[in-house]
């Protein structure tokens, strides 16, 4: 196991998000004032399961390691760093702050370009995309906001997004890493996360999108 993911699964997104705002717990999520922007109502919402945060006011959202990064103005190595020694997690220095761990986190986030355009087209592009847009627009979002956004749409099948990263050939160990596809039933066999479903990606402070969320319709 890479140990980025070791690091992940052994840290607390809830207790790292604790330090910078009061969370309440809301059904399967947290909710808190956003760290990022001044509000007097809660928009930042925190995702245990996923090890996930976002902010529905300012749009800044992520991991456990954008998190630490954006509050406490580190690198990623910085936070990998930080976050080890706070879990204990064993980091041998020689994978302290290995090329090959940047290369890594630069190919997901060029995955995830990638399939914000793949979303997007699917919105604007496709019968089943703009029934999407018509329940975005019934909904208040104008298209100005869904542009702004980069809202998208994941057709209703198995492996739409699988087979068009496969012809780009871009490898499904990457597409599993990202958090776009998961385990099927037999071996070697996978299967789109998201399916039929309004894309929402989330932004880090910077602008680079980190993940994904998704809403039926």
């Amino acid at each position: 196991m890479e140990i980025i993911d070791q690091v992940r699964q052994a840290s607390s997104i809830v207790e790292i998000a604790s330090q910078y705002t009061t969370l309440k717990r809301r059904g399967r999520k947290w909710v808190g004032l956003c760290p990022f922007h001044t509000e007097k109502t809660p928009s930042f919402t925190v995702d245990e399961d996923k090890q996930l945060y976002h902010c529905f006011g300012c749009g800044a959202g992520g991991d456990i390691f954008s998190l630490l990064m954006e509050r406490e103005s580190l690198t990623f190595p910085e936070a990998l760093k930080s976050l080890a020694e706070r879990y204990r997690v064993p980091l041998p220095a020689q994978q302290r702050v290995r090329p090959e761990v940047l290369k890594l986190e630069e190919k997901l986030f060029k995955i995830n370009e990638l399939a914000v355009a793949y979303f997007r087209k699917n919105l604007h592009g496709t019968a089943e995309g703009k029934k999407a847009l018509e329940y975005l627009r019934k909904r208040g979002l104008s298209d100005e906001t869904v542009q702004t956004l980069k809202i998208g749409y994941a057709p209703n099948a198995w492996t739409a997004l699988l087979d068009a990263f496969k012809a780009k050939d871009v490898p499904v160990s990457l597409l599993e890493k990202g958090g776009l596809v998961l385990p099927g039933s037999r071996p070697g066999e996978y299967r789109d996360r998201f399916r039929g479903r309004v894309i929402f990606p989330i932004f880090s402070l910077t602008g680079r999108v980190v993940a994904f969320g998704g809403r039926t319709i």
